[in-house]
């Protein structure tokens, strides 16, 4: 019995000493988040690729595909502004710096749309209508049929997952580790004209925000799904937001990408249909 009682009281400090540092562990994380105290870990401040200044990233990203290539695909577009949602399906056809030629194609039915433009014309045919325009490839014309306040440079190099070109003075380029990415931003006179975020290792765009004098946003874009075809990569998803003049929505999801010689400017010309009068834009 002797023995019996010695094991027990042997068996109890045993768990004495159990319960007691359950409850010396449990206050001490209490009193860690009653504290605020986390485990500290280093915060990076900067990410810049070995061997590569921002400077030297933004000339990487900003070379243009091949000039004497035009890209064709087909398009699904999903436009979401205030006045509702619709999709249209259309075939592209896109070459650097500005040249655009679009074709809505309804379900059934010869293209309801015919728009082409270079760094000269707007030209844009409706059938249904049987009405033709031609003007500058300015911002407010091009708006008037896309419902996005682009000009023609920024549109193709958007469509071709290239950063549009910032044509300013005196720019300042600084370089960060944002997440998974490494953003850009272009500057002047203490205002941000430009971020790109891309990916680290290929350089692809993953995002890209463009701001006007006043530091409004005008638009941003993000890219993903990215397919090689003869060296180059395209983006395959493309999402445009922008609230310039009017907030929009666009997700442009491209198949049968292909990349073909330049065989003239024929393709990004829209000559005026027999019959019919032309309409002036501003």
């Amino acid at each position: 019995m002797i023995y019996k009682r010695g094991r027990w009281r042997q068996e109890g400090y045993r768990h004495m000493k159990t319960r007691l540092l359950f409850y010396i562990l449990s206050g001490c994380l209490i009193l860690a988040q009653m504290s605020g105290c986390a485990p500290i870990r280093p915060v990076e401040k900067s990410f810049i690729p070995p061997g590569l200044s921002p400077e030297a990233i933004l000339e990487k990203i900003s070379h243009t595909h091949d000039p004497d290539t035009v890209l064709s695909a087909m398009a699904k577009l999903t436009i979401t502004n205030p006045e509702g949602r619709v999709s249209r399906t259309v075939a592209m056809a896109v070459k650097h710096p500005s040249s655009l030629r679009i074709e809505a194609l309804p379900v059934f039915g010869t293209p309801d749309l015919l728009l082409c433009a270079n760094s000269r014309y707007l030209q844009v045919f409706l059938p249904q209508e049987g009405t033709y325009y031609i003007g500058s490839p300015t911002r407010k014309n091009i708006f008037l049929f896309s419902r996005l306040f682009f000009d023609i440079d920024d549109a193709v190099s958007i469509l071709t997952g290239i950063r549009p070109v910032v044509t300013k003075e005196n720019l300042l380029v600084s370089g960060s580790r944002d997440g998974d990415l490494y953003r850009l931003d272009i500057s002047t006179n203490d205002r941000i004209l430009q971020s790109v975020w891309v990916q680290p290792h290929s350089f692809a765009l993953a995002r890209l925000s463009s701001y006007d004098a006043e530091g409004t946003l005008v638009y941003h874009v993000q890219y993903g799904n990215y397919s090689a075809i003869n060296g180059s990569s395209y983006p395959r998803e493309i999402t445009v937001t922008s609230s310039v003049p009017e907030k929009i929505r666009v997700v442009i999801k491209l198949a049968r990408l292909s990349v073909a010689r330049d065989t003239g400017d024929a393709l990004f010309s829209l000559p005026v249909p027999p019959g019919i009068i032309p309409r002036y834009l501003e």
